[in-house]
């Protein structure tokens, strides 16, 4: 157990890989799950039996795969995971699911940048106040205003501009943020500079 990230045991690696391709695998019988499948070339969506492992599963890094689909609204119910969630430089579409900000036991990162996420910030991920490294959002496609209550969040603990402007897998136009101004309620919470906002008042 314990709240450290650290690779997966090979035969949690190997039952995870098969939980990915064949999701009636996902069965919630696993005990303190560490995972991390990061830049493994995994394909496929997201299933979303694996909101069946609320009660095993700790950390999960599936970053840098080839991963499409949306982001599944059942992985707010992994209410154990107290390290972190990483799905950046993924393929995944469609919108940020607020049910992301019952994850309040995660105390690393949550990673959802460089994807084709689209749509606004769910106001409930400034919830996410325990994220000691930081919360990863550019690099996507969202839009409208930056909620209010992100001001809450550790001071320069999350990126939500272009920052990075990473470009689409397969050529196409680089991935950029573009919110709404004014941000002046963030107080310099988030990494918003490359947002061409002017600047807040004194």
């Amino acid at each position: 157990g314990g709240s450290s990230f650290s690779p997966a045991r090979p035969a949690n690696e190997a039952r995870m890989t098969l939980c990915l391709v064949a999701p009636a695998a996902c069965d919630g019988s696993w005990e303190d799950l560490t995972l991390n499948l990061e830049g493994r070339e995994l394909g496929g969506t997201l299933p979303t039996q694996l909101g069946l492992l609320s009660d095993t599963l700790i950390s999960l890094n599936l970053g840098d795969n080839a991963i499409s689909g949306t982001i599944p609204t059942q992985l707010g119910r992994l209410q154990r995971m107290s390290s972190g969630l990483w799905l950046g430089r993924n393929r995944l579409s469609g919108t940020i699911p607020e049910e992301l900000g019952f994850l309040q036991k995660m105390n690393l990162e949550l990673d959802l940048s460089e994807n084709d996420l689209s749509g606004t910030l769910p106001a409930r991920l400034a919830l996410l106040t325990t994220l000691e490294s930081q919360l990863l959002l550019h690099a996507n496609h969202l839009s409208g205003t930056v909620p209010a209550a992100f001001a809450a969040l550790k001071p320069h603990r999350c990126q939500l501009a272009s920052r990075i402007r990473s470009r689409a897998r397969g050529g196409g136009e680089p991935r950029a943020n573009r919110f709404e101004c004014p941000y002046t309620p963030l107080n310099n919470a988030c990494e918003i500079r490359a947002l061409a906002c002017p600047p807040a008042p004194p």
